[in-house]
């Protein structure tokens, strides 16, 4: 028997299981393909490890720059309440509307946290907003 027969790969070389697929929607799967475009601005197309979303103004796809701090700006100039832009800037997570549905389970658990978290006058330094709005609903599901 040749040597390449009988040997188990080794981790470099298994395939990743697909744990899900999801179905792009049309107009998903055209931005996906204009931003594939546009990075052909490169000289070359995509590779595995290229952002979706990189800097156009880059010499090579990298990263976008760190957002976090504008919106949070954003956020605090909508008057969102504290409590939702410390659970935003802890967990990345941008939880404004009630119906959480689409969520996974433990990204509901770990924004939730972060609410209260962020409620609780230990959680260090929070944006006050100018006005608080009415709307509790849009804190917890």
């Amino acid at each position: 028997m040749p040597k390449s027969r009988g040997r188990k790969p080794k981790d470099s070389q298994k395939q990743r299981k697909i744990n899900h697929v999801v179905e792009m929607t049309p107009k998903v799967r055209k931005a996906l393909e204009a931003q594939r475009d546009a990075s052909r601005a490169f000289g070359r197309d995509p590779d595995p490890g290229d952002p979706v979303f990189f800097d156009p103004d880059a010499a090579e796809p990298r990263k976008m720059p760190d957002i976090t701090e504008d919106i949070s700006a954003a956020l605090k100039a909508a008057n969102v309440p504290p409590e939702l832009i410390y659970a935003y800037r802890k967990t990345g997570l941008l939880g404004l509307v009630a119906d959480k549905s689409a969520w996974d389970p433990a990204d509901i658990e770990e924004w939730n946290a972060a609410v209260d978290e962020g409620r609780n006058e230990d959680a260090g330094p929070k944006v006050e907003p100018e006005e608080q709005p009415g709307d509790a609903s849009l804190l917890r599901i």
